[in-house]
């Protein structure tokens, strides 16, 4: 009996609320749900429908999941090299528009945004050093390969290993730029 009556109130409480879009802005019936950079993003929200023809949403799930979604778009940065959790101060300040939910909902995604992005950019650098060693290896390899060869066919096989191993340098840093402008965006590492 209890469990069929725990059934009959889980059901009653999904169809009193649908979920429908919701634009976080400063016009959307809840309040200010924009983001702090102005930004106005479209999230799903339970909307209560006493009034079928005018759904109206539940503005509390609504302002914490805005603040969620604006806490993703911040671009705090965490510096490893340094002994401060640069992540903690920055998503703070950036938050500093939301309280108490909605504050606690925007640091969260915000910091671990901030520490993905951290370990993005770590890998981008480590790929970026250990692509300079290699290079610096090779090219120094065909460069004696060249003065010490003693006849022409050696001598174009340390040209083309110097035209491949710049080539391939070329390359990576041009990969690396692509990726810094079309997936971190403004995020500079």
């Amino acid at each position: 009996m209890i469990k069929k009556i725990i059934i009959f109130l889980i059901l009653i409480s999904l169809s009193s609320a649908k979920m429908m879009e919701f634009k976080c802005s400063a016009s959307s019936g809840c309040g200010d749900t924009s983001c702090p950079s102005g930004h106005e993003p479209r999230i799903m929200c339970p909307h209560s429908e006493v009034d079928p023809t005018n759904p109206t949403p539940i503005c509390d799930i609504c302002k914490v999941e805005c603040a969620r979604e604006c806490g993703r778009e911040a671009t705090c940065l965490d510096d490893p090299s340094t002994a401060a959790d640069e992540c903690s101060s920055c998503c703070s300040t950036y938050c500093s528009k939301y309280g108490g939910f909605e504050k606690l909902s925007c640091e969260g995604m915000c910091y671990a945004t901030c520490r993905a992005n951290s370990e993005f950019c770590q890998a981008i650098l480590l790929l970026q050093y250990l692509s300079l060693g290699v290079g610096t290896i090779l090219l120094s390899i065909n460069a004696l390969k060249w003065m010490m060869s003693d006849n022409d066919r050696a001598r174009n096989d340390a040209k083309k290993g110097i035209a491949y191993t710049i080539f391939a340098l070329l390359l990576i840093i041009t990969a690396i730029y692509l990726v810094g402008y079309f997936y971190v965006g403004t995020i500079t590492c």
